[in-house]
């Protein structure tokens, strides 16, 4: 299976969600943060993924890609 797109359709859902969602500036300048073991034990939590970022990043990717195959 060859995959030329990804996340190409902008849906919205029955609870007003959407498939995609522009990922902050802060995560993309850092990246996402993994959680953290503070010296104390405790964990600090990470960045959430959630779905719609990776559909974001994912049919970013796809549409750069598409576009170099195209030239």
């Amino acid at each position: 299976m060859t995959i030329n797109s990804f996340a190409e359709n902008d849906v919205q859902y029955s609870d007003l969600q959407t498939n995609k969602a522009e990922i902050p500036q802060e995560i993309i300048k850092n990246g996402f943060k993994p959680p953290i073991k503070m010296p104390d034990g405790s964990v600090q939590l990470g960045d959430p993924l959630p779905a719609q970022y990776l559909n974001f990043l994912l049919n970013e990717i796809f549409v750069r890609l598409s576009d170099l195959e195209n030239k």
